[in-house]
């Protein structure tokens, strides 16, 4: 299974916003309280000052008793109270918030952010479970008033603040959204980056040029990929030796053997010849014929396919007549094999430039496969048709060989397929080079060649073929 890396950035980007989104809100619930009733008690303490210092001829504490009461959105007259010494008695509510005072005087604190010229200080005291804050204004060390507020106020104030806050969230969520998706974009494209930059790199080294010395850049590129790039530069270097070697073993064998079973051949020929007909050892030197046959055909092949894989396998270039090349084959195979039904669709007059040979063991290896692995009543069938740039031709024929294995799998090299799904052999056993061969044929002619899926036991190969001649 793929995994999208966009969409795990995605992901990871989304989940972390989320985290932080998350543990900032318990922050500020539990962190920024304080701060937050400290803040309104700072407002609250402006209030006293304005309302205290404005004009008229009531004393500050009737200012405050009147007006104070709208200091605080929604604050009842209950939860506030402002006393003098002379108000406290010891069977009253003042009295308790002052015994409470003088026995906490050394805890006032000074508010911050207040008017010019003035002090104002606060104190928490506990009356019966309730927790209240007193304020002060001093000019003297000796207050003349106190105010009493309910801490409950303050916080309540404060959870009207952070419910404010989670409005102004949602509003800001689809923000957050487009955010995380720029975000993930980019660093999608500073990760990819060097990675397509490794990809467009890659596609320009080819194993098969041992000539070439072209290795991947570390230059511009992150400094944690470089020891990749490093180490993939050195198996370049491996993989390009070891295709040297195997290559030169390949060609320098078939050489090598070439000579020594041709040979063989003719005197194996010679003494076939010289045997009385029909006798045992003639029988026995043709078996020792066919296989010395057998060995010089993948001998040839063999130096074929290291001519391919030096990109040498083509040499020769002129224009015939594909119609006229199938005709014959066509021709040679129906009266080969006449228990087979042969059809042929052809555009007319194809022209097609190449290698003539090499095009005709193209031909010749498929048709030759279509029949050896055929049953008797089967049939072949070659349509071949050509547009502006190239030649299509395919080649099905019924078979019976099973259909697991005949895949991608048939084009390896020594690669033999031994299923069969009836009770038909074929005394004649490939080589497990021939369609190996077809394939590297088709390459060097700008094309390519393919099995399509088996269907109701019929194997079909498609080529693709330039007009334009060999690449």
């Amino acid at each position: 299974m793929k995994y999208s890396l966009k969409l795990r950035i995605f992901t990871y980007v989304l989940i972390g916003v989320i985290i932080f989104v998350l543990a900032s809100r318990l922050t500020i619930r539990y962190s920024a309280s304080a701060p937050l009733i400290t803040y309104q008690s700072e407002l609250f303490g402006r209030q006293i000052t304005r309302i205290s210092n404005s004009a008229g001829n009531l004393p500050a504490t009737e200012k405050l008793r009147n007006h104070l009461l709208y200091a605080i959105e929604g604050l009842n007259a209950d939860e506030f109270l402002v006393f003098t010494p002379q108000d406290a008695t010891s069977k009253n509510f003042a009295g308790d918030l002052l015994a409470a005072e003088q026995k906490n005087a050394s805890d006032w604190k000074q508010l911050e952010y207040q008017i010019e010229n003035t002090n104002v200080s606060y104190l928490d005291v506990d009356i019966n479970g309730d927790e209240w804050r007193l304020f002060k204004t001093q000019e003297a060390k000796t207050p003349s008033y106190w105010v009493a507020l309910k801490k409950s106020v303050l916080r309540q104030r404060m959870f009207d603040i952070l419910d404010v806050r989670d409005r102004m969230g949602l509003q800001i969520y689809p923000i957050l959204i487009l955010y995380i998706i720029f975000l993930t974009l980019a660093i999608s494209y500073a990760a990819l980056r060097p990675i397509r930059n490794m990809q467009q790199l890659f596609s320009k080294i080819d194993i098969k040029d041992t000539h070439s010395d072209a290795h991947l850049q570390t230059k511009n590129t992150y400094r944690e990929l470089a020891s990749f790039l490093n180490y993939f530069n050195e198996l370049i270097d491996r993989s390009r030796l070891s295709y040297q070697q195997a290559n030169r073993f390949s060609s320098d064998a078939s050489h090598e053997l070439k000579t020594p079973l041709t040979i063989i051949r003719g005197h194996l020929q010679r003494l076939i010849n010289r045997s009385k007909d029909g006798s045992d050892d003639q029988i026995q030197l043709s078996l020792v014929m066919d296989e010395v046959e057998r060995l010089i055909s993948i001998t040839n092949k063999l130096l074929m396919l290291s001519q391919a894989d030096a990109g040498r396998l083509a040499s020769s270039k002129e224009s015939f007549q594909f119609n006229n090349l199938v005709d014959h084959l066509v021709d040679d195979y129906s009266n080969y094999r006449p228990d087979i039904e042969i059809t042929k669709t052809l555009q007319k007059n194809i022209e097609l430039v190449g290698d003539k040979d090499l095009i005709t063991q193209l031909i010749l290896n498929l048709f030759s496969n279509a029949f050896k692995y055929n049953y008797s009543g089967g049939k072949v069938i070659f349509i071949a048709s050509c547009n502006a740039t190239h030649l299509i031709f395919t080649i099905s024929n019924t078979t019976h060989l099973s259909a697991a294995g005949l895949d991608a799998r048939v084009f390896e090299r020594f690669y033999r397929h031994l299923g069969s799904n009836t009770n038909e052999t074929n005394t004649q056993q490939g080589s497990g080079l021939g369609l190996s061969l077809c394939r590297e044929i088709a390459i060097a002619h700008g094309g390519e060649l393919e099995i399509r899926p088996v269907v109701d036991q019929t194997v079909t190969f498609s080529c693709r073929l330039s007009l334009k001649g060999i690449k």
